[in-house]
């Protein structure tokens, strides 16, 4: 069952949701608090060029947690959609490495159905010779396939540009999956579902009149939602 939302605006309907999460128990909350705050001051509006050349201003919603249950609700909603996922979180030896990547790959699962792109940003006990490739001694296993981001220094100075790069991206997808959509022929849409319809449609015809003209309104709901998120 889905969860009400009390913090959500109107003005978040167009807006794409990110969460931020903590995995292990190392970093400390003040840490995490002024990495959180960073990140809301400066990457919750986005300019980005669209291909035409037309800047776009791209909303992003931060978040802390975010129950899985909600983005059942993705298809009717698409703001309720989980897009992207960045974690934090701090490592001294190889063992407690290899455990927050594998944290970090069930998150990427549990959001599975809706996430577009993820971030894995750690704090080591050495610095690396460079900021996307771990500190030399330290390999990630080999079912972490995840883009990350490493540091020694809790300053992290580049953080923002890191990921400004995972919400450019976040962007693109949207864009793809809106013109997609447009693409389509309205008379083919599928039928999108709430959670709570879809015990109701079993035996149900839907290739009646009625049900053709649902399937198709329903579609031109979704595409005016993907067009409000990618500012078009």
């Amino acid at each position: 069952m889905s969860q009400p939302d009390y913090d959500q605006t109107t003005h978040d309907h167009a807006s794409l949701l990110v969460l931020l999460k903590s995995i292990g128990t190392q970093l400390k909350p003040k840490l995490l608090s002024r990495l959180y705050e960073r990140i809301n001051k400066s990457l919750s509006k986005l300019n980005i060029v669209d291909s035409s050349g037309s800047t776009r201003e791209i909303i992003i919603r931060f978040v802390r947690d975010y129950p899985v249950e909600n983005i059942d609700w993705g298809d009717f909603q698409t703001h309720r959609r989980l897009l992207g996922l960045i974690t934090f979180s701090k490592y001294d030896e190889q063992n407690e490495f290899s455990e927050l990547c594998r944290l970090h790959e069930t998150l990427k699962v549990k959001y599975n159905d809706t996430l577009y792109d993820s971030r894995a940003i750690f704090f080591g006990p050495v610095e690396s010779d460079s900021i996307n490739e771990p500190p030399t001694g330290f390999v990630p296993p080999p079912n972490f396939k995840t883009s990350a981001i490493y540091y020694a220094d809790e300053l992290c100075p580049s953080l923002e540009n890191q990921i400004l790069e995972c919400l450019n991206a976040l962007f693109w997808i949207l864009e793809s999956k809106r013109l997609k959509r447009l693409r389509e022929k309205s008379d083919r849409a599928p039928l999108l579902r709430a959670p709570f319809e879809k015990k109701e449609l079993i035996g149900l015809d839907l290739e009646s009149r009625n049900n053709r003209k649902k399937c198709s309104g329903r579609m031109t709901k979704h595409i005016a939602d993907l067009s409000l998120q990618a500012a078009k």
